[in-house]
């Protein structure tokens, strides 16, 4: 058999199209640069983690690792992409005088958390100073025992206590 006449072929270009789903652990965002519901195959697409208030950027994992920030992924697949946000925490630093002590020592507490210290004097001696962030604690001099509390941390700080012996009433 051989064809007579004309044959017309009409091409129609078949896109693919993919899902990128993002999503985050901790308290953040993903931003994605061009935002769109989905995307043609190779398109790069640009990813920013925000993190809120108090937390910050660790990585990415999913079908994306690594911790650049932003970052880029192309879309030849569909991909699901996690931004990884950790809490904040900061360094308390305690320096107690000989004759006492201050528990917790020096630790880091997370963003927005409350944390007691108490200051003890060993038997014999009373608290004679307390400084928080160098401002002396007037109502600590004298005292058997004192407690400081840091309240919604969001930043580092510094304590420190000295205690004297107390007088021999005998003499």
């Amino acid at each position: 058999w051989k064809p007579t006449g004309e044959i017309t072929l009409t091409y129609y270009p078949v896109t693919m199209s993919t899902d990128l789903t993002t999503g985050v652990v901790g308290s953040g965002s993903v931003g994605r640069y061009p935002d769109l519901p989905r995307y043609e195959k190779n398109t790069v697409v640009c990813l920013t983690a925000t993190p809120l208030p108090g937390w910050h950027f660790v990585n990415w994992s999913g079908d994306l690792t690594g911790s650049m920030n932003p970052t880029w992924i192309v879309m030849w697949a569909a991909k699901t992409v996690v931004a990884n946000f950790a809490v904040d925490a900061y360094e308390t630093t305690v320096s107690a005088g000989l004759h006492g002590t201050i528990v917790p020592g020096t630790g880091s507490i997370p963003y927005h958390a409350t944390r007691d210290y108490d200051v003890n004097p060993d038997a014999g001696y009373v608290v004679e100073a307390v400084t928080v962030d160098g401002v002396l604690q007037n109502d600590a001099a004298g005292r058997h025992s004192y407690v400081v509390t840091l309240k919604d941390v969001e930043g580092p700080h510094t304590l420190a206590a000295t205690f004297r012996r107390v007088p021999d009433s005998h003499a």
